[in-house]
């Protein structure tokens, strides 16, 4: 790649950025989901203090886990579907956190929700390396990384006024639609090089 992209560069690098931002600011709210709704969800559900320990664990083990599958599979299948794979995928299982009725079924959506985002960072990875010169990486990679910074900051405020107005099982939900929205986007606006094509 040129170390002068073209308008069209220029656009998809952009749209990538934008992308990647907004996406990792979702998944980092969507970690804080269960740590703020907790209070409530153990009154409702009767959850022990080592249940919850157990769930917030739950996540972390499966992401930790699924990295470098998810980054193999990056490579093998390119950046674009796995950013719209693991997002979607993450944000049904927030969706259905809104729906457990047991300490298991909240195992397994955590579970799967560490399974689904394991493919963000890997991708954000991938599309700088594929979209921009290598004297523009670092502040492209200095961009997409400051969305967990971003995501920490506005889960708390976010998480809480949804909780307060919605419910804790209605926060949940709405973080999975606004996932899944930005899934859909992520997949109808990133363009793949064409060696992945």
């Amino acid at each position: 790649m040129s170390p002068l992209p073209s308008s069209r560069i220029k656009r998809v690098q952009r749209t990538a950025l934008a992308l990647l931002l907004l996406s990792g600011a979702i998944n980092y709210v969507d970690r804080a989901t269960l740590a703020i709704g907790l209070p409530l969800i153990r009154r409702d559900l009767g959850f022990s203090v080592v249940e919850s320990g157990f769930l917030l664990s739950a996540f972390l083990w499966a992401y930790a886990l699924a990295q470098l599958p998810a980054g193999a599979l990056v490579d093998r299948v390119g950046a674009r579907r796995m950013l719209s794979a693991g997002l979607g995928l993450w944000s049904l299982a927030q969706m259905f956190g809104g729906l457990v009725v047991n300490f298991w079924q909240f195992i397994a959506v955590r579970v799967l929700l560490g399974g689904g985002e394991s493919p963000q960072f890997p991708t954000c990875a991938r599309i700088v390396a594929d979209w921009f010169h290598k004297r523009e990486r670092g502040v492209a990679t200095g961009v997409w990384n400051c969305s967990s910074s971003l995501g920490t900051a506005i889960a708390a405020p976010l998480l809480t006024y949804l909780m307060i107005h919605l419910g804790w099982r209605w926060m949940f939900v709405t973080m999975g639609l606004a996932g899944l929205v930005v899934a859909l986007a992520a997949y109808g606006l990133h363009r793949t090089p064409v060696r992945f094509s």
